[in-house]
């Protein structure tokens, strides 16, 4: 009685060996057909090499179950990649953003303390005389970093108290 039973465990395990066998085999000798373009996302993206897809005669249902999942593992690839990318450039991009803004802050108060209402160059020019002449090269309504919260990218606490339009402020000093 032991040997029926340790025979009909081994006729057991023989046949789920072969059925396992068997379709290994039906799926190679499936013919299918692969997509060149997706055997190129694949290689591209580096998960697979060109060599993954010569199969032994010709293209088959086992390549093809291959190729599924590489075209899956590559997309995620592909995708982390992706993010990984706009993680850095929002990374690289808010720190020239504050840069080119502390740059353009020292800059604008470079700018006031050369040439400003106080600045060397006025200054210089009073004292040459030709104080006048210097006021008349500036331009009425030139934007001040002063006066003007949220120019240049900067951030002051004063504000501009304008009332009226262009034309009644026009109007107010002509009289």
């Amino acid at each position: 009685m032991k040997i029926a039973w340790t025979f009909t465990g081994v006729v057991s395990l023989v046949m789920l060996i072969v059925l396992a066998g068997c379709l290994s085999i039906s799926e190679r000798l499936t013919p299918a057909e692969r997509d060149r373009q997706a055997e190129e996302y694949v290689t591209e993206s580096g998960v697979a090499d060109p060599c993954d897809f010569q199969s032994w005669l010709y293209p088959n249902l086992h390549d093809l179950y291959k190729l599924e999942h590489y075209v899956d593992h590559a997309h995620t690839t592909n995708q982390l990649e992706f993010q990984h990318a706009i993680e850095s450039d929002e990374t690289q991009y808010g720190f020239l953003r504050d840069r080119v803004a502390a740059n353009l802050q020292t800059a604008a108060a470079d700018h006031e303390a050369w040439f400003g209402d106080t600045g060397y160059v006025s200054v210089l020019m009073g004292m040459a005389g030709l104080g006048a002449g210097w006021t008349l090269l500036k331009r009425p309504g030139d934007v001040k970093v002063q006066t003007a919260p949220g120019a240049f990218g900067l951030n002051t606490s004063k504000a501009i108290d304008v009332v009226g339009t262009p034309n009644d402020l026009q109007a107010r000093s002509d009289t």
